[in-house]
């Protein structure tokens, strides 16, 4: 089947290559389309092409427009950008294509220069873009059309935010198990537990059950709650508690309780379900 469909594109084709026999056929339909070759190899680098009833449709409706690429549609390997603008009844429609050497400045500057010499109107002006996180496909898009309103593509937003988000977020409670290791292992091991721990809260009772367990940030939360609990005992209207209902760890005015009753803290360790 592959094979057939290769020698009848073959046989199309005749003698042209693949792309003079692409430029024929989008001259053989009027579209209307940019070429940009290299000076020195005289290789194509980029191609634009548009459909005439696409310009009309974007001159009627160029309030949004939608970019992205799409990949592995040619042999050449070469990136295919599609522009996409929004109708007023919110229908879609293909405003222009163009064929990519490179996803970069150069070429998306190239491209949407041309994209805006199809507009018949500068009053006329596209006023929101939506694109994903390409680095240098926002900086063109702020760079050619300045006053326009960028914004990220939904898709790829909630995308990277699934990515990075942890499903189940429900914890448990559990005592601290006691270290079973030796003094110079123990010493040994700091570095592994977010860098050890400073000697200002080695030197504190208060931190000493724990070395190894928490981020130095943490440690420093605790501290400053710890030096704040001076300053008013342990009134909660003073206190606000946010780090308490914040991050789960104890706030000025339960460590000034604390104190005050002199008694051991007794720390407890959140962990995921399912953690071992």
């Amino acid at each position: 089947m592959y094979n057939a469909r290769t020698r009848w594109r073959k046989g199309q084709r005749e003698d042209k290559t693949k792309l003079k026999y692409l430029i024929s056929k989008l001259e053989k339909h009027q579209y209307v389309y940019f070429t940009r070759a290299n000076s020195e190899e005289t290789t194509l680098e980029d191609l634009f092409f548009v459909h005439p009833e696409s310009i009309d449709m974007l001159n009627t409706f160029p309030t949004v427009l939608v970019m992205d690429s799409t990949y592995k549609t040619n042999t050449y390997r070469m990136p295919l950008f599609e522009i996409v603008g929004v109708t007023s009844t919110k229908m879609m429609y293909s405003v222009a294509f163009a064929f990519l050497s490179f996803e970069q400045e150069n070429n998306f500057i190239w491209e949407l220069e041309r994209l805006v010499g199809l507009l018949t109107s500068k009053h006329n002006m596209p006023k929101v873009t939506v694109t994903d996180r390409d680095p240098a496909l926002m900086k063109v898009v702020a760079e050619v059309l300045p006053k326009i309103n960028h914004v990220l593509c939904y898709f790829h937003f909630e995308k990277n935010v699934k990515s990075r988000c942890i499903t189940d977020s429900r914890v448990n409670a559990k005592p601290l198990k006691e270290k079973v290791v030796g003094k110079d292992a123990k010493e040994a091991d700091d570095d592994k537990h977010y860098g050890g721990m400073e000697h200002r809260y080695k030197r504190q009772k208060l931190f000493a059950e724990l070395e190894g367990y928490l981020s130095r940030a943490a440690l420093g939360f605790i501290d400053e709650e710890f030096q704040r609990s001076r300053t008013f005992g342990f009134a909660k209207e003073d206190c606000g508690c946010v780090q308490m209902t914040t991050f789960g760890f104890p706030c000025a005015c339960i460590l000034a309780e604390k104190r005050k009753k002199n008694c051991l803290f007794f720390w407890m360790k959140y962990t995921l379900i399912g953690e071992g």
